[in-house]
């Protein structure tokens, strides 16, 4: 995928509206507003609380933080990070190539890993909700509220991923907001398991291509 077209799909997936509008209010309280993209501004989406092994975190940006433990930026990404941008894909496709091929019965490590990464994404991406006051909030902003139960296991694969680590190793909690970081890995890795990708093919290799063009 090109860039440019990367640029449109996050303006895309920002501006339409999805599946969840137009809920019953919620009575009690809010989720935790620990979410630095706007989650804590939830009125009406009912939300139903499961457990996990990782029930202690109710965000992304509770899982992906900086070195010190502090939230990472919230600024996007932006047309003119093509550098970081090509990072974080190349760092994805590393993570995906490093996890076990093997295939068995009930075992396919590296499909758990895309599975996760693109579920993750599609979540976020489709929380498109209408306040009681008639606004309208959500889409690929990070916000993914874990408690809820069609986001249940997200928590605990995205830790298990490595991706947190490769968010704050990186830096890239100083640069890139969680909202992006989550749909660039989304699409490098599935440009990795595209069948015709082609690793010949190098990140920022001078000649306008990446792998996933």
């Amino acid at each position: 995928m090109k860039y440019a077209t990367y640029i449109a799909l996050i303006a895309t997936m920002s501006s339409v509206k999805g599946s969840r509008v137009s809920q019953v209010p919620v009575d009690g309280p809010k989720p935790p507003a620990k979410c630095p993209f706007g989650y804590d501004q939830v009125t009406d989406l009912a939300q139903t609380s499961v457990k996990t092994a990782s029930s202690e975190y109710d965000t992304p940006s509770d899982i992906f933080v900086c070195e010190d433990g502090s939230a990472g930026v919230t600024t996007s990404l932006g047309a003119a990070n093509k550098s970081k941008y090509r990072a974080i894909v190349a760092d994805v496709i590393a993570a995906y190539d490093a996890v076990d091929s093997t295939v068995g019965d009930e075992y396919n490590p590296r499909a758990k890993f895309a599975g996760c990464l693109v579920r993750t994404a599609g979540h976020d991406f489709m929380d498109f909700r209408t306040n009681t006051d008639g606004s309208i909030e959500g889409g690929s902003d990070g916000c993914i509220h874990f408690a809820d139960g069609d986001n249940a296991g997200l928590a605990d694969c995205l830790i298990a991923s490595t991706l947190p680590e490769i968010y704050k190793a990186s830096t890239y909690c100083n640069k890139v907001s969680v909202a992006d970081f989550l749909v660039v890995a989304a699409e490098a890795v599935m440009g990795r398991t595209a069948a015709d990708y082609d690793a010949s093919i190098t990140l920022g290799s001078g000649d306008g291509t990446t792998a996933l063009e």
